[in-house]
């Protein structure tokens, strides 16, 4: 079995990723674990040793894959088809870019994939108060608006922000959340409407200091998009690069705005 986990969301990503692996160490051995690094010559060796062999331990096997992408090319195409229908071998994989061209079977049947892309409005509303409530903490209306609105697609730093009040028995409201600094930067999108507007070198200037606000650049594609007039066709064009794998958001926005 082939199972493919891959996009820019790396906090729901990873927590699947971590899902798998310990639903597989509730019912088989651990010795039937394995990662392997796949930008390391030496453990794609150990890989295909793996692929060769069988546990004497337990007949279910799973190989965690790291930095799949960067393996020689032509690797894990010709290797990974063999496990396709295997009912005792499963491989995961977990990245953050689409699978290249040569590995698009892995998004296919009977390989399993799911896609993580940073959610948006009801959707992150709601992970917000899943998370929340996962965590034991009650959050007032306008509270839960407030996290929505100042973390918009950065799940790290709203976690953060959730840990703080995991064990306070009480319901969180919005004033506690902005007496400790948690508020809607409207420089962000004045930001963004520069960038729309503004010349070449004013774009430049723009981009750089949301770089530096440490925004998920995926955040400030979806963003810039919907902001600068006439050049939606262009962002749809540098999307679905970036989605095929060609370029990375950050390669994609540097592109974009110099051009």
């Amino acid at each position: 079995m082939l199972i493919t986990l891959y996009g820019p969301d790396d906090y729901r990503r990873i927590r699947k990723k971590q899902q798998i692996i310990g639903e597989f160490l509730k019912k088989h051995s651990s010795l039937g674990l394995e990662k392997f690094d796949c930008a390391n010559e030496e453990a794609l060796l150990k890989l295909q040793e793996f692929g060769r062999n069988e546990s004497l331990f337990d007949p279910q096997r799973l190989a965690v894959l790291d930095a799949a992408w960067e393996a020689p090319e032509g690797f894990l195409s010709e290797w990974l088809p063999k496990f396709e229908n295997s009912k005792t071998v499963t491989i995961l994989l977990a990245e953050s870019e689409v699978p290249k061209k040569d590995l698009n079977f892995l998004l296919k049947a009977p390989a399993i994939a799911q896609e993580f892309e940073p959610l948006e409005g009801k959707a992150w509303e709601q992970f917000i108060v899943s998370e929340a409530k996962m965590r034991g903490v009650s959050l007032a209306p306008d509270a839960a608006q407030l996290l929505s609105d100042a973390y918009a697609g950065d799940n790290w730093r709203l976690i953060t922000e959730l840990e703080r009040f995991v064990g306070e028995k009480r319901t969180i409201q919005r004033k506690e959340l902005e007496e400790l600094g948690v508020e809607i930067r409207p420089e962000f999108f004045a930001l963004a409407r520069r960038f729309g507007y503004g010349d070449k070198k004013t774009r430049l200037a723009v981009l750089e200091a949301m770089f530096l606000s440490r925004d998920p650049a995926a955040k400030i594609f979806n963003i810039l998009s919907a902001m600068t007039p006439g050049a939606i066709g262009r962002f749809a064009t540098y999307d679905a690069a970036v989605k095929s794998g060609k370029l990375e958001y950050e390669e994609a926005l540097t592109d974009l705005t110099i051009s």
